[in-house]
């Protein structure tokens, strides 16, 4: 009654306008209806937005109101298969995990599990939050474990590629893509305009663990937006390894069956699946939990 009364006050433009800034009140009243609560961090100059799960406080700052949403809608859909998956991990010593963003799966994963966490995220801007999301945590006592924070590409080899960025470069930005690889990435990116770019370290994931000697993963989760084939394939020494219990990779309409035929091959079984939106014919994205079998 009062949205109708509303639509019949105001004109149409008027409420265009508006709208965003209505979305994010009424975001942030349902963050804190859940429980939720927002602080402030002087020492870093940042916000910091508070959760519950399973009566454990998880911290995360958020730079933007598109790191807080992402933030927000974390655990909230009973169907998400990653969010269940992350939370009955077994004998979790180590996650991996390759596109953070800002890194909610694995601070939840060290919250939820205590254990050793590597972030793999090629965003200067991703990286920054994370860094200050570990620095808060620590200094109150919150991370135990061991988090290590790579700003890479994750490809099939190592190298030098330059890194761009297709929309407005500030914190919550996840659309980038190696310039020369635009066609293997979700979307059209060879026609998406380019805002800026850099020049940033390529890694493949074996370089990683078997040339670096970082401690080998129990689990990981790959989302890079299209490129996961790439990722793969620079991780064969690892998946044909005893040490990966299971991983969770999204895929898409590109690459759905490669990587379904790739972890056959290395011997992981599919056991779910999450669909993020109805399939049509020309879009399918969705997230592959596979266990070793």
């Amino acid at each position: 009654m009062i949205l109708k009364l509303i639509k019949f006050i105001f004109p149409t433009f008027l409420l265009n306008y508006l709208r965003p800034y209505w979305n994010r009140v009424r975001m942030i009243y349902i963050f804190y209806k859940n429980g939720g609560s927002i602080s402030y961090d002087k020492e870093i100059e940042e916000k910091v937005f508070k959760k519950k799960f399973n009566e454990k406080t998880v911290s995360i700052v958020c730079r933007s109101f598109r790191e807080f949403r992402r933030w927000h809608n974390f655990g909230i859909n009973k169907n998400d298969i990653l969010f269940k998956w992350l939370d009955e991990l077994k004998g979790c010593n180590v996650f991996l995990d390759i596109g953070s963003a800002n890194g909610l799966e694995g601070f939840y994963s060290t919250f939820r599990h205590n254990c050793e966490v590597i972030m793999i995220e090629p965003s200067a801007w991703s990286i920054e939050t994370i860094l200050k999301t570990i620095y808060h945590n620590k200094k109150n006592g919150k991370i135990k474990k061991k988090i290590s924070v790579i700003q890479a590409i994750c490809d099939k080899k190592s190298g030098f590629k330059e890194l761009v960025t297709h929309i407005i470069p500030k914190p919550g930005t996840t659309e980038n893509s190696s310039l020369i690889d635009l066609s293997i990435y979700q979307g059209d990116r060879k026609v998406t305009k380019i805002s800026t770019s850099q020049w940033i370290k390529v890694i493949s994931v074996d370089d990683i663990f078997y040339k670096y000697k970082f401690k080998k993963p129990d689990y990981m989760k790959i989302d890079v937006d299209g490129f996961e084939c790439n990722v793969i394939d620079g991780a064969k020494r690892l998946l044909s390894s005893k040490y990966l219990k299971g991983m969770v990779i999204e895929v898409n309409d590109n690459n759905g069956q490669y990587i379904l035929k790739k972890m056959k091959q290395y011997g992981y079984k599919k056991v779910f699946e999450f669909q993020h939106l109805k399939p049509s014919k020309t879009s399918f994205t969705a997230d592959y939990v596979f266990k070793k079998q």
